[in-house]
């Protein structure tokens, strides 16, 4: 009986003090948010995520307790250590992973490790891409050190707990009664510590919250537990529907869907009806580096030609990665806090694409990109953007592709301006460009800044101004709109919260001959509304875009709604609000009609989702 109760106490303990001891690793890696007011919050993060280790620990024991049921009949003591040792390997050497990939994610990402990195792992070169040298280097030899000393100890731990089990006042209780009986309770033990108590509701991220600060919330979660949720819960999208759908669809028709009114403008913006048009989509180009913005002056190229055309003064990201980012700008289809339009090809590929409706009105696309176009699935929903030329980093020599994303941008752009000026293009084109060089580890052939985020993108600015110039000696000039926006901004100048507005904000500019003078527009909009006004503009009916909404029509209504991991910011000329799906309270709000409008608007596209 005790044999048995001896070998799972262990197992539990041991699995609890490895979670212990990732707290410790985390709260070390992100030293100047955990101990910058004192240690007392981080104490309490320690407290309040007890629980959660509980429940983690009871998720580990699954395998060992089926292990324990098997060897209650079969009795095979050697067979049994060995069973235990493979296991207890196994999920060490998982958990020393697990850790080091949460600390390395984390300072990027802003939130605790979950099933969102697992999207990006199809292209294992371009998922990491993201780090620099130095970065493998250090958390690699963590990992190894990590790896080595939860295995190693638990080697010899367990040695030591079978070598006690041997003694007779203990192996005397071997019997399969004696060797059931703890098993099963030790079941309903952790069946117990897996739910969080005896109550009605189980264990969820909200049980840990007790902070204002976020990154203390965070550093309560236990990362197993949080990442094992999380994978459960990529199909599971109960959580955001938190009304009625009724009311849900009656806030949104009411205060956030597009006007259904005849369109009312105070001026028009184009010269042409039917402009060539090249956008160019810049890799995290975030307005906390952009003078249009407020910000950092990190973009002179942009500004300069901001000054000829259209400034969108209050434009907004809808979400915060690359994949994310296209689907909002290229199907005008929001951000959304648990999964991606891209990654889902069945959902993507019955929504309405802006490339293809200009498609339909006789344009020509190509899309031009440097990097590795089956990242993220991007390229099966180019192909069903209607891309009818896509160029990639297969058309890169190996010479041009010495970035870890694959071109640097000057080669990309010196590519497309080739072909502009070898005349490979016939009038009434829509021909996108998404750079890539401004993306971490931010290793670009250029200084000009200490900073090495603001020098990446003052290297992309620079690739995109000399590009400019080079396209307005070529013959497209003057009937071209260009079109330059950011595919999603960054926390990495400020080190703003994952629910600060300022996060999300971003230079929208369009330029080029086909813009008749340049404005400044004030109105508050996001990537998704790219859809209804630059088809307004050309006469395109846009009835198929229902989250987009025309910033020129005086009609339509002023926001923008932005998406981050499990919640959202919603801004309004009312003011601004955020919200939290894992603690289902708000974080920020200024008004509290926002929190219910942005609520409907996600519960929205939710079920839109779910529909198609």
């Amino acid at each position: 009986m005790l044999s048995k109760g001896i070998y799972l106490s262990f197992f539990y303990l041991f699995f609890m003090m490895c979670f212990i001891l990732e707290r410790i690793l985390f709260a070390f890696f992100n030293f100047s948010n955990s101990f910058k007011n004192g240690v007392a919050e981080t104490i309490r993060s320690f407290v309040h995520g007890f629980p959660m280790d509980l429940s983690a620990a009871g998720y580990f024991m699954i395998p060992f307790l089926v292990a324990a049921l098997v060897f209650s009949f079969w009795k095979n003591k050697k067979a049994e250590y060995n069973t235990y040792k493979v296991i207890g390997i196994v999920l060490s050497v998982m958990t020393a992973f697990f850790c080091v990939l949460d600390i390395l994610l984390y300072p990027a990402w802003g939130f605790r490790l979950d099933a969102t990195p697992f999207f990006y792992m199809q292209s294992p070169t371009a998922a990491l891409a993201s780090g620099t040298t130095s970065d493998y280097l250090i958390y690699g030899s963590t990992l190894i050190i990590l790896a080595s000393a939860f295995v190693f100890g638990f080697i010899r731990l367990l040695a030591k707990v079978n070598e006690f089990t041997k003694r007779d006042s203990i192996s005397k209780f071997d019997g399969i009664g004696f060797n059931l009986i703890p098993t099963l309770l030790c079941v309903g033990l952790v069946v117990l510590a897996i739910r969080g108590g005896v109550g009605v509701s189980t264990m969820n991220p909200g049980r840990v919250y007790f902070s204002d600060n976020v990154y203390f919330n965070h550093l309560a979660l236990n990362l197993n537990w949080n990442l094992m949720y999380s994978l459960q819960k990529t199909d599971d999208f109960s959580e955001y529907y938190t009304m009625s759908d009724d009311d849900a669809q009656r806030i949104y028709d009411e205060k956030l869907a597009a006007s259904k009114l005849s369109p009312v403008y105070v001026d028009t913006f184009l010269n042409t009806k039917r402009p060539n048009i090249l956008l160019c989509i810049m890799e995290s180009f975030g307005g906390t580096a952009c003078k249009l913005t407020g910000g950092e002056d990190a973009m002179p190229n942009l500004c300069k030609f901001a000054e000829e055309g259209i400034v969108f003064n209050r434009c907004y990201a809808n979400s915060f990665r690359t994949d994310r980012g296209l689907a909002c700008i290229l199907a005008s289809y929001p951000g959304m806090p648990t999964t991606s339009l891209m990654k889902v090809t069945n959902k993507s590929q019955k929504v309405k694409k802006l490339p293809s409706a200009l498609k339909e009105a006789g344009y020509k696309n190509s899309f031009y990109y440097g990097g590795d176009i089956n990242f993220t699935n991007m390229n099966s929903f180019l192909v069903m953007c209607g891309y009818e030329k896509i160029i990639c980093d297969a058309n890169f020599t190996k010479d041009q592709k010495q970035s870890k994303w694959g071109a640097y941008d000057h080669v990309l752009f010196d590519y497309v301006a080739n072909d502009f000026e070898k005349e490979q293009f016939e009038d009434g084109f829509f021909c996108t460009v998404l750079s890539s060089s401004s993306h971490e580890p931010f290793e670009v052939p250029y200084k000009h800044h200490e900073d090495k985020y603001l020098n990446s993108v003052m290297y992309s600015d620079s690739c995109l101004g000399s590009f400019l110039d080079r396209f307005r000696q070529t013959k497209y000039w003057d009937n071209t709109l260009i079109i330059v926006l950011p595919d999603h901004s960054t926390a990495l100048v400020g080190n703003l919260a994952n629910s600060d507005s300022l996060r999300y904000r971003i230079p929208m500019v369009w330029g080029g001959g086909a813009v008749r003078k340049h404005a400044d527009v004030d109105k508050i909009c996001s990537q998704i509304d790219l859809s209804a006004t630059l088809l307004s503009q050309l006469g395109i009916n846009h009835d198929d875009f229902m989250f987009s909404k025309d910033v020129f029509d005086n009609n339509s209504q002023e926001f923008a709604i932005f998406a981050f991991n499990n919640g959202f910011g919603i801004i309004e000329k009312k003011g601004f609000a955020s919200y939290d799906y894992d603690s289902q309270k708000e974080i920020t709000s200024t008004n509290a009609e926002l929190i219910e409008r942005g609520k409907s608007f996600i519960q929205t596209v939710y079920r839109d989702f779910e529909r198609r």
